[in-house]
């Protein structure tokens, strides 16, 4: 007979989930189903905990999020009985091309794929969520007006669409007085239109939550702020560049625009995900048409609200599921030195958002960049750091560069 009291209870599951917020943001969907095939709440560790702030299917472990694991904190969780889980979309193959693993992206939805890694199966009904309290849903109502929620400025270069092109769509929309553009964001971001009722970096994620519950529509690319969309039930155009597979992050309901240039180097060389530079200068996203995003904005705006549950996912039968660290030193595996080069006029900081990154793949021992800018006669300051590994960075060198005929600079 066993002795109750002696005997070893079960590791609690902890799914340490991948730094982004939007990636957070969707794992909302998975909670309810995965409470109610296991009877209990879904332990998690992210580095935004009020994202499931109010979520009765979760619970979170703060100060656990991907960026403070090291061994012995691993240690430190197993000895107090949890059992930690690193959960990601992403695959991670060896590419003996590069010499290294690198992030690969399944052609299919991020929810499935991280529903079937924690255990789900079958075919289940589930949306992304954020639980508002009363006060924060009520305070998420800016206009007498219906609103739209704009966006231009996405976590990379290859997300971010101009912001002259969101300006027309804003004109368009607004000129026959129905609708109050609000824009959302960081307070960097460059402003769209003296129209919008400007927000930009004045909103916390539950904030912002609450102004796209109370929002018949929000426009950008694609990235957190569509999760964050579906999770407040708000219908979304999204602005879709080549760099990942579209099905990754689609939702039943929104629209996906795509600029007429199209070109096929993500999809066969994985170039974004491997950190090289677009030969293209990002013109998939770059070029989007304004008259696109109007038209998919005006059949949404004539749609009407989602329904309660408009999103179903497949999770096949079971057989991917995940239960210790493997995915996070696969991960690891794919992270390679890189030389960033960081760009500003004389008056501004250097900052992520006028950033060169170069891989150095151990393909070979030369890494070189060549940039080009508009012959205008500007100063521009660089900055050239080397970052053996994530969280290191020495400086190489600063320099000032003064652009004049067809100049083309290249760094060894």
């Amino acid at each position: 007979m066993t002795n109750a009291r002696t005997e070893k209870r079960k590791p609690r599951d902890l799914f340490i989930l991948q730094e982004g917020l939007g990636d957070a943001v969707a794992f909302t969907a998975l909670c309810e189903p995965y409470f109610r095939r296991f009877g209990e709440k879904v332990l998690v560790a992210h580095k935004c905990p009020e994202i499931f702030e109010g979520n009765p299917f979760c619970e979170v472990l703060p100060g656990i999020h991907q960026d403070s694991i090291d061994p012995g904190k691993l240690e430190l969780l197993r000895a107090n009985g949890f059992n930690p889980v690193f959960l990601t979309y992403c695959d991670y193959p060896f590419n003996p091309t590069l010499s290294c693993s690198e992030i690969v992206y399944r052609r299919r939805h991020m929810i499935e794929t991280m529903g079937a890694r924690i255990g789900l199966s079958g075919k289940i009904a589930s949306s992304p969520r954020i639980f508002l309290t009363q006060e924060e849903a009520k305070a998420g109502r800016r206009s007498e007006k219906p609103q739209i929620v704009l966006l231009a400025q996405g976590k990379t270069e290859w997300k971010t669409v101009p912001a002259a092109v969101l300006r027309q769509v804003c004109e368009r929309l607004l000129e026959d007085g129905r609708f109050e553009a609000i824009q959302i964001g960081l307070a960097g971001d460059e402003l769209i239109s003296e129209r919008v009722m400007d927000l930009r970096g004045k909103t916390t994620v539950r904030e912002a939550a609450a102004i796209l519950a109370n929002s018949a529509l929000f426009i950008g690319p694609l990235g957190f702020n569509c999760h964050l969309a579906r999770a407040a039930r708000c219908r979304s155009v999204v602005l879709l560049p080549q760099s990942e597979p579209p099905e990754l992050a689609a939702y039943q309901g929104d629209e996906a625009v795509f600029s007429e240039t199209q070109c096929d180097l993500c999809r066969k060389d994985n170039l974004m995900l491997r950190g090289e530079q677009c030969p293209n200068g990002f013109a998939c996203i770059r070029t989007m048409s304004a008259d696109r995003v109007v038209d998919a904005a005006r059949r949404l705006l004539g749609a009407g609200p989602l329904p309660a549950e408009a999103d179903v996912w497949d999770f096949g039968n079971g057989g991917e599921t995940v239960r210790d660290m493997s995915l996070y030193e696969a991960m690891r595996k794919t992270l390679t030195p890189r030389l960033e080069l960081f760009r500003a006029m004389p008056d501004e900081p250097f900052s992520e958002k006028n950033l060169i990154s170069i891989p150095i793949h151990p393909r070979g021992a030369v890494c070189e960049c060549a940039f080009r800018f508009r012959d205008d006669g500007s100063a521009r300051r660089f900055r050239l750091d080397f970052n053996p590994e994530p969280g290191q960075a020495f400086l190489i060198r600063e320099l000032d560069f003064l652009s004049g005929g067809a100049t083309v600079q290249s760094l060894k």
